[in-house]
């Protein structure tokens, strides 16, 4: 009987020391192919803790993925934990929903739109800035999102027009509605943008956006000359 629970007790010795030391590929080859629309690059680390140098999803890559696979964290269906540094900063907790689509907790981003603009293949022209924000819920799959509850803040903006940087702070809130995310622009800013715009997975956006910047500024003369002067003298819409 002592043999035997000496033998028990190094096979079970020989199991941890095999999943503690484990590689970070088997949990890539665990996941790779089982999402649609996912692609993984090269990884380094343990199986536990490692690092994916890049991903791409239906077409959008990120790159300087750290993970931290937790066990305990599969009964709440948040397994790991990401993090990501380009095209933005960002970190989440990630799980996944049958073969299809990924859930995603507690979301915090950051950065500069222009290169998370230019990922999705939606055009910069010539505008940059810095964003924050924060997603708490969101199911996505292969043909855009199933849900997503979250809040972004446009900390400055700068560009080719004057005055654009006079628009910030921009609040946001974002949502899902027919697979596409919908981003709606709070009016309560300095120069009243607001709207909504909804973005789908092919990177086409759509909406109407209005901004009133106050009558003789810089802005208001910029946008005069640039999309004309407002009916109604006061507020200018721009329709995507």
């Amino acid at each position: 009987m002592k043999k035997f629970v000496a033998i028990a007790a190094l096979l079970l010795f020989f199991i941890v020391c095999l999943l503690v030391k484990a590689p970070a590929w088997l949990l890539t080859t665990a996941v790779d192919g089982r999402v649609a629309g996912l692609e993984l690059g090269t990884v380094s680390g343990s199986l536990w803790r490692g690092r994916l140098e890049q991903a791409a999803y239906n077409g959008v890559a990120v790159s300087g993925i750290d993970w931290q696979l937790r066990p305990l964290g599969l009964l709440a269906g948040r397994a790991l934990s990401l993090s990501v540094e380009q095209p933005l900063q960002a970190k989440a907790d990630i799980g996944f929903v049958g073969t299809s689509k990924l859930r995603i907790f507690d979301l915090q981003a950051s950065g500069s739109f222009a290169p998370l603009l230019d990922a999705v293949g939606l055009p910069t022209m010539g505008f940059d800035g810095r964003f924050s924000g924060a997603i708490s819920r969101a199911v996505l799959e292969r043909d855009g999102c199933e849900t997503v509850t979250g809040d972004a803040v446009l900390e400055s903006i700068s560009g080719d027009i004057d005055g654009i940087d006079s628009i910030a702070p921009v609040g946001i809130d974002l949502g899902c509605n027919k697979q596409q995310l919908v981003v709606t622009v709070d009016g309560d800013n300095p120069a009243q943008v607001r709207g909504v715009v909804q973005l789908a997975v092919t990177g086409r956006a759509s909406g109407n956006i209005q901004i009133s910047p106050p009558p003789g500024s810089p802005l208001f003369r910029s946008l005069s000359q640039f999309v004309g002067r407002p009916q109604n003298g006061k507020d200018f819409q721009l329709r995507l």
